[in-house]
């Protein structure tokens, strides 16, 4: 089968189960694998729909120019989509975002604006809300922060694909949370399909920073987050930080793949998890984005 376009691969990443990652005596860990997407991470997903649902609005037209707040991958899929469809997009993150990914947007076409590390995904935010209010209507946002396009994606794609990948056998989910709308869109469904299915969230104390990754309660907090979606969020604190580059590492000489930092913080709970269950149970780990863009 051959593609007309290349955004067509977006969608139906595939899973792996990490069968010497999960622990001998415990629950079984099966990875969703969404580097596998056109643009390399989960972010693709919710950028696609939210783009094509603002063309056909007519939310994006001509003379606009996209301006988004991210910490990289919405970026890298927004300069992207944007280059597909020949938008001007500007893209504002924090200055601590990997150089690959500022690469990646930039060999886009899409124009660049950093923001002070301190003030981490809050402070590119500010700088969006700055733009479109001095814009005089040039400028317009998707807002991956709001747009109900982003949890949809998930409920008409991420979700649907899981349960059928295995086999509708499905324990516990585990996600990152960031914008929120993987955990929202993904619960949404797989609860709906069995109310026994445990939905864990991932995210960072205050104070700790995890690429990808965003505490809810954060300075300018994501209005799709719904904590009522999710059973339970497990925090990375700082001794759960000081081992992530340990599990990327082992997974990296384990089951030969080079996971990313919000990858390792998944796998790092849905291992803990496991050693709480059987071996019959099925944990999935939603694994947003490879390390080949944090070398």
């Amino acid at each position: 089968m051959i593609n007309t376009s290349y955004l067509n691969l977006i969608g139906n990443t595939p899973m792996v189960w990490l069968r010497r990652f999960s622990p001998e005596k415990g629950g079984q860990i099966y990875a969703k694998l969404e580097w596998f997407n056109s643009g390399g991470s989960l972010k693709d997903r919710i950028v696609k729909s939210m783009f094509e649902s603002a063309v056909k609005t007519g939310t994006i037209a001509a003379g606009k120019q996209l301006v988004e707040a991210t910490s990289g991958n919405t970026g890298i899929a927004l300069a992207m989509i944007g280059a597909y469809y020949g938008v001007s997009v500007t893209i504002i993150m924090p200055e601590s975002a990997s150089r690959e990914k500022q690469r990646a947007i930039e060999m886009f076409g899409a124009s660049l604006i950093l923001t002070p590390k301190e003030e981490g995904t809050a402070g590119a935010i500010r700088v969006r809300e700055s733009i479109l209010n001095r814009g005089e209507g040039k400028f317009v946002s998707l807002d991956q922060f709001s747009n109900a396009e982003n949890p949809r994606a998930h409920m008409d794609g991420t979700a649907l694909e899981i349960l059928k990948q295995v086999n509708g056998r499905l324990d516990v989910l585990v996600v990152g949370i960031g914008t929120g709308g993987t955990a929202a869109g993904c619960s949404v469904v797989l609860k709906r399909y069995d109310p026994r299915i445990r939905v864990f969230g991932v995210a960072p104390d205050k104070g700790i920073t995890v690429p990808g990754l965003r505490n809810p309660n954060d300075d300018m907090p994501s209005k799709l987050f719904d904590a009522s979606t999710i059973d339970e969020i497990k925090w990375i604190g700082k001794s759960e930080h000081d081992e992530l580059e340990k599990i990327i590492k082992e997974v990296a000489n384990k089951e030969a793949m080079l996971i990313g930092w919000s990858s390792a913080a998944v796998l790092l709970v849905s291992r803990q998890l496991a050693f709480t269950m059987n071996r019959d149970s099925t944990i999935v780990a939603v694994l947003p984005d490879s390390g080949f863009r944090y070398l």
